[in-house]
């Protein structure tokens, strides 16, 4: 889901409970980079940043999703 700095859902998707977030993460920023009348739920692309949770920490994901959508995401660091 992403939301507006406001608290305001502008794009959402759904997908199992087995698949692992950061998979689900990369179609979710893929097709909001290029947009498709096929998954018009996940809004535009993100203007500022993508904060997230634990689950998306990683530079390698960071850096690649940055490198390929034009998606600045941040999460916080497992200590």
């Amino acid at each position: 889901m992403a939301v507006s700095p406001k608290g305001v859902i502008i794009g959402f998707g759904f997908g199992t409970a087995s698949t692992a977030d950061q998979p689900m993460a990369e179609t979710f920023l893929a097709a909001r980079r290029r947009p498709s009348p096929r998954l018009s739920s996940v809004g535009r692309a993100a203007a500022g940043c993508h904060v997230a949770d634990k689950g998306f920490e990683g530079e390698e994901n960071r850096l690649g999703w940055l490198d390929r959508y034009g998606a600045r995401v941040i999460s916080s660091q497992k200590e």
